[in-house]
């Protein structure tokens, strides 16, 4: 039999699900990459010298919203993990998919580039937090001998939410930037299959009752990731995760606004480089 004999229906379940909100997760990440150009070319406009904004002002600019996001990510996925253990799986997936989902539909609202930075970096803090809740309950309720191949199964989620961000951009080339933060509001449905489906995993409430019944409840440490037995793992998984983030969003992440430079599209209409972006 292949490997997937002995997985039960509800374990495919909660990978679905879980799955889901990482597609939407990859999605709402890489809307502001798509339109990170008109976006500031717009909201930076009214306060450029005679009414100019440069290529090197957009992408100062960009960047920072950029590094706004990243640093939010980071933050959400070391905050919400600990929430996670605290509060579960289940609650925290429902509370960050939500987050990222409302807050990347309010940047549509955006009418300066610092409204835009700081819906951006809220997105973050739901997606981080989603990312780390929806691997935890993934791990914790597959078998541990097949939690390789379902992780697998969970990473490929952002190689589909990038097809889907480019699908509705492509979709709605000829709508302005804004319309698409709103499709971002979406992800939102899936909180609801979370609430309905997926239960919290048998291992946290294993473990929160053998708390509960300690002498003493205490929160989860960052430290103890750093502890000998450990420590190795851990810097080899953040230095192996920060490698992969570099490339992915020094590259790729750049790539709807290089596109937009190309020599042979300049004076092209939005919806004609739109439709190129996608």
């Amino acid at each position: 039999m292949g490997w997937t004999n002995g997985v039960t229906r509800y374990q495919w379940l909660v990978l679905f699900v879980a799955w889901l909100g990482w597609v939407f997760d990859a999605m709402d990440a890489t809307i502001y990459a798509i339109v990170l150009h008109p976006a500031l070319q717009e909201l930076l406009h009214t306060g450029a010298a005679n009414g100019e904004v440069t290529a090197e002002r957009i992408g100062s600019y960009g960047g920072l919203v950029f590094s706004m996001f990243l640093i939010g990510w980071a933050i959400g996925g070391i905050g919400f993990g600990i929430v996670a253990d605290y509060f579960g799986r289940t609650k925290t997936l429902i509370v960050t998919i939500l987050m990222y989902a409302i807050f990347t539909g309010l940047a549509a609202f955006a009418q300066e580039w610092w409204h835009l930075a700081i819906a951006r970096f809220l997105t973050a803090l739901g997606v981080g937090g989603e990312w780390a809740a929806g691997a935890a309950i993934v791990a914790e309720t597959w078998p541990e001998h097949k939690r390789a191949r379902a992780a697998g199964i969970l990473q490929s989620a952002w190689a589909f939410g990038f097809f889907l961000a480019a699908g509705c951009n492509l979709l709605l080339k000829d709508s302005e930037w804004r319309v698409l933060f709103l499709v971002g509001i979406l992800p939102a449905f899936v909180a609801l299959l979370v609430r309905r489906w997926v239960k919290e995993p048998e291992r946290w409430l294993q473990a929160r009752e053998l708390e509960r019944r300690s002498a003493r409840a205490t929160l989860p440490h960052l430290r103890e990731l750093f502890e000998p037995s450990l420590r190795r793992d851990t810097l080899v998984g953040a230095t192996l995760a920060f490698v992969a983030v570099f490339g992915v969003w020094g590259a790729t992440n750049w790539a709807p606004t290089l596109i937009r430079a190309l020599p042979d599209l300049q004076g092209q209409d939005p919806a004609v480089l739109s439709e190129n972006v996608s």
